[in-house]
């Protein structure tokens, strides 16, 4: 069985993060992955922007935090999570990508929007989960 992705896209909002009761920082980062393609038959030029939310894990969590803001473009290589959660008598799921390697993409100085124009509407709300609904791999 093979659990793998692949990701460029931009953040949504800068990282938050959180610490686990044994200290272990994790981060939570919101990611915004737009294609551009062309429609079959059409030369008309579309896009479509895929949400993702990235959970980093101890020393990744604090650099992505320091480094990282609305705007910055970023790679990640992880996994696909799937957690189970309950609201208002409703199960529902949530899928995020667990992150193994982590690498930023702007140079220096890029990447910062001081602007809100960057794709924030249509991010899903996602609900915040207990360090222990959290799996550790």
């Amino acid at each position: 069985m093979l659990n793998k992705v692949f990701l460029i896209g931009n953040l949504v909002a800068d990282p938050e993060i959180r610490y686990t009761p044994s200290g272990t920082p994790v981060g939570k980062i919101r990611l915004a992955c737009t294609e551009k393609y062309r429609a079959k038959g059409s030369s008309e030029l579309k896009e479509q922007t895929l949400f993702v939310t990235l959970d980093v894990w101890d020393r990744q969590a604090t650099t992505a935090q320091q480094y990282l803001h609305k705007g910055s473009r970023i790679f990640v290589e992880g996994k696909l999570q799937i957690r189970e959660y309950e609201q208002d008598g409703v199960r529902k799921w949530f899928t995020s990508v667990r992150v193994n390697t982590l690498r930023f993409l702007d140079r220096k100085g890029e990447g910062r929007q001081s602007d809100s124009s960057q794709h924030d509407q249509g991010a899903p709300d996602i609900p915040d989960f207990d360090e222990e609904d959290i799996p550790f791999s």
